[in-house]
């Protein structure tokens, strides 16, 4: 178990996300990875993407 990041940290990570405009990508905050042929799963600190290309989440909630 990692610990988790601390309030400097995530002040950078929130002033990148800001620079980074909403459309037309998605900005994503710790979010699983799922990579082909990677043992791990690596989990970021910010993930950007074009809009539409996520799969839904498959988990369940309950």
């Amino acid at each position: 178990m990692m610990a988790a990041p601390d309030l400097v940290h995530n002040r950078i990570v929130a002033d990148v996300q800001d620079q980074i405009p909403r459309k037309p990508r998605e900005r994503l905050q710790t979010t699983d990875l799922d990579i082909v042929d990677e043992a791990s799963e690596p989990i970021p600190d910010l993930v950007v993407l074009e809009r539409g290309v996520a799969r839904a989440s498959t988990g369940t909630t309950g």
